[in-house]
């Protein structure tokens, strides 16, 4: 069975100015992690990423004390 594991986490910058807040920068650092989360959870399951549900990626992202998680 072929997974499709691509995911495509970005955050469209307007400016060069908000290209380097930290703001931003934790925001695509958080989607980033969140989609890798997904990716693996998928594989696990031998799913598709699509599939999965966004509670679980959370569970798991807050058991791995990831990132700022609300």
């Amino acid at each position: 069975m072929k997974t499709q594991l691509l995911t495509v986490a970005c955050v469209l910058l307007k400016s060069a100015w908000q290209a380097v807040s930290l703001r931003s920068a934790l925001t695509a650092m958080a989607l980033g992690e969140a989609a890798g989360c997904a990716a693996a959870l998928a594989m696990k399951a031998k799913s598709e990423v699509g599939t999965i549900d966004g509670v679980k990626v959370r569970e798991t992202l807050a058991q791995q004390n990831a990132g700022p998680v609300a």
